[in-house]
């Protein structure tokens, strides 16, 4: 038998009669879906093909009283059970944003130069979805200077 002779009879026909639907192990699908199989079945139990998402995202825009978006300010999120921090600058802007955030339960903190600190408390955060904090910062306060030294130089 030739080349094409045998690639037309192990390829083609097969496809063309619809056998390609072969039956798969049930260690393979379980690899595959990363679910359990029944090894007496022979098939894997059915789930979805599409990978499910892990993580989530937090975004937001950091803005003035007046509505004005704040550049430069730290934005802090932290899970409320301890085991994780993250921290970004605000843009342009103001938009800030956490992205692969596991699930769960966070603190969103904002520090800018000149505004009082902003703190969101228990933001929740799911797999597979973008959780929006926008953020308004006090009015800004004036910086003053208690003391200033003077040197005599000799």
């Amino acid at each position: 038998m030739n080349v094409h002779k045998y690639l037309v009879r192990v390829l083609i026909v097969p496809l063309a009669i619809g056998l390609t639907a072969l039956p798969i192990r049930a260690a393979d699908a379980a690899a595959t879906n990363g679910a359990a199989a029944d090894p007496e079945a022979g098939v894997a139990p059915s789930a979805s093909n599409h990978p499910q998402p892990a993580f989530g995202t937090i975004v937001g825009i950091v803005k003035t009283t007046a509505g004005l978006p704040l550049a430069a300010a730290t934005v802090t999120a932290a899970r409320t059970d301890g085991t994780g921090i993250r921290a970004t600058i605000s843009a342009t802007g103001g938009v800030y944003s956490f992205a692969d955030v596991p699930s769960g339960a966070y603190n969103v903190t904002t520090q800018a130069d000149g505004y009082p600190e902003v703190a969101v408390n228990s933001i929740q955060v799911t797999a597979g979805h973008a959780t929006r904090v926008d953020v308004s910062v006090g009015s800004a306060t004036p910086v003053t200077i208690s003391s200033i030294a003077h040197c005599a130089i000799t």
